[in-house]
């Protein structure tokens, strides 16, 4: 609907750069107007696992893991105007417009910590999103202190009954908003939030409920269909990978398998998008990587 798309164009309150933003990151990160490196893109319907790959992901490249969910959540918590509109869409299961998304992942995108690279969860969404990145990501090479930098697409796949059993045991915790599932990945606190200094209550989303899931996957495939088409077209690498069965490790080493096929020969995993003196990898456990920011 018009309300949802990136046709809209309401006004939205000023975001004044990085100032009471509330994004997950050390105090010591500034902003340095440096082009944004590469960038990995999960790709793949709500409940598929975006998430988990994309922490994982991050220990592997030692990226950051840009999550929209939680910059869209810092931002609520913050509680100001802009906050509230963006809550007051979330809470009636509509997507965020492009411009009010776009305006916060800038602010994300000139910290120091991205300046090789990044790992993106739930951005882009939409082709607007999705050629402002390109946009970004390209310009890099116009400027003769920085080379242009890389864009890879990871594509999970999960079966709609699969979908709808993940979206029946999440629960997230209503203090950080780490997620977690009554199944597959249970806090170890029971129905509190297992991470250290959080005495959180784990809840149902609001946009997890029955009534909005078929929305959201509806949305979805209307968005992002151009959006693929779109990457496809223009990212160095693209890959799908089956995201429906298996556990986070095994799901993880089909992603890397998947995108070392992009290139091909003995490379470390921490270099496929060439960066520099990063150690191997080894898998971590998915309660390691909830011990983090991000699950």
């Amino acid at each position: 609907m018009g309300t949802e798309d990136s046709r809209e164009r309401g006004s939205s309150p000023q975001l004044p750069l990085f100032e009471g933003s509330g994004l997950r990151t050390d105090g010591s990160l500034r902003g340095t107007g440096q082009a944004l490196g590469s960038a990995v893109i999960l790709l793949g319907p709500p409940g598929s696992g975006k998430g988990t790959q994309a922490s994982l992901l991050s220990e592997c490249l030692h990226f950051p893991h840009v999550s929209t969910g939680d910059i869209l959540r810092d931002r609520i918590l913050i509680g100001d105007d802009f906050g509230k509109a963006i809550s007051s869409r979330i809470d009636f299961g509509q997507f965020v417009p492009d411009d009010w998304i776009n305006r916060l992942l800038e602010e994300r995108f000139a910290l120091a910590d991205c300046r090789h690279g990044v790992i993106l969860d739930g951005y882009p969404r939409t082709l607007s999103q999705a050629e402002r990145l390109c946009e970004r990501i390209r310009n890099a090479g116009s400027r003769e202190e920085e080379s242009a930098g890389r864009i890879f697409v990871v594509r999970l796949d999960a079966s709609l009954e699969t979908l709808a059993a993940r979206f029946a045991g999440r629960r997230q915790c209503s203090a950080c908003g780490t997620l977690f599932h009554l199944r597959y990945q249970p806090s170890l606190a029971g129905a509190r939030c297992d991470r250290p200094d959080c005495e959180g209550t784990l809840e149902e989303r609001q946009d997890d409920r029955p009534e909005f899931v078929a929305r959201r996957l509806t949305d979805f495939e209307r968005l992002t269909a151009p959006v693929i088409a779109f990457l496809e077209a223009r990212a160095d690498g693209f890959v799908s990978v089956e995201a429906g069965n298996g556990s986070p490790e095994e799901i993880l080493q089909r992603v890397l398998s998947g995108l070392r096929g992009i290139r091909p020969g003995p490379v470390p995993c921490t270099r496929i998008l060439d960066t520099s003196e990063t150690p191997e990898f080894s898998v971590v456990s998915p309660a390691t990587a909830r011990g983090g920011d991000h699950s």
